[in-house]
């Protein structure tokens, strides 16, 4: 984290945007621990990175406690407030910044790009944010159940030892369109070491595979799920997410994901595993 860059609101008292520091830390820790979800990938990266200089976090402030926040990592953007507090005033740092995307509740997106001139979006994706908790399973507090897997097919976490086949199950796959063999491989180094990933395997070969994208103490968000087009309606998507849900359960870190509003395959799947909808997420991509 930066501090001392300041943009003055002077339409409210007391008010102003700026550049968090490190003496912000605790206040900012405050503010995003009072809803794990929505504001997971901010929280995630403060955990990852801390005061890492790959990692901007820009606050509206009141009476220097941290109100709102615009985080800003290589131009990737999130958006966490409390619902009913004012984002607008962020909108001139997402402006001066070349954001690729900026994902966040869907109301607060708006509001920070009517606020925000100069992004153009070229894609609008609507996602519906959901989760896991112990007492949503039946019966109370079992682990997401398995499904039947077909012969010879294995699920576990994986290992460095599995980066080369998972960089060839990820390439050309949805999110790695335009990366590199490069780019997917260090991608996936990070989800194997930093975070966490689990495979579905028959053999030597990556069958499918989902990954933790941000992790908290108390919190996870699943995302990268992928499965080889070739083994596809075998429930090895249903597999790699209902195990890796079963871990994070077990260390106390409530699983979330999100997914399209109009995927209805996706969101049975899901539900199978026990994840309920919390509210609306929204993604939006910029003009570069």
């Amino acid at each position: 984290m930066v501090g001392e860059d300041r943009h003055v609101v002077p339409s409210l008292a007391h008010t102003d945007v700026r550049a968090l520091g490190p003496g912000d830390r605790r206040s900012l820790v405050d503010l995003l621990d009072g809803e794990p979800g929505y504001s997971l990938f901010l929280r995630g990266n403060l955990e990852l990175l801390g005061a890492h200089d790959r990692v901007q976090y820009w606050a509206v402030c009141e009476d220097a406690v941290p109100r709102a926040v615009l985080m800003v990592v290589a131009g990737r953007s999130a958006l966490y407030a409390p619902e009913g507090v004012a984002v607008a005033p962020l909108g001139g740092v997402a402006a001066e910044r070349r954001l690729s995307f900026v994902m966040g509740r869907g109301r607060q997106v708006e509001e920070l790009l009517a606020a925000a001139p100069g992004l153009a979006p070229v894609r609008w994706q609507e996602h519906l944010l959901a989760r896991v908790e112990p007492a949503d399973l039946a019966p109370a507090y079992a682990p997401p159940a398995l499904p039947v897997l077909p012969l010879g097919v294995r699920v576990r976490r994986a290992r460095y030892a599995d980066l080369s086949g998972l960089a060839r199950l990820y390439t050309g796959a949805v999110g790695f369109e335009r990366a590199s063999p490069t780019q997917v491989r260090d991608t996936l180094r990070e989800r194997i070491l930093a975070l966490r990933t689990h495979v579905a395997r028959s053999g030597r070969r990556m069958l499918a595979a989902a990954s933790t994208t941000a992790e908290t103490p108390s919190a996870a968000m699943i995302g990268g799920v992928w499965t080889d087009p070739a083994w596809r309606d075998r429930g090895l998507g249903t597999a790699v997410v209902a195990a890796l849900a079963r871990e994070l359960l077990a260390e106390g870190r409530e699983p979330y994901l999100f997914y399209l509003v109009d995927n209805a395959p996706a969101a049975r799947v899901y539900a199978k595993i026990g994840f309920r909808p919390v509210g609306p997420w929204t993604v939006v991509h910029f003009v570069l």
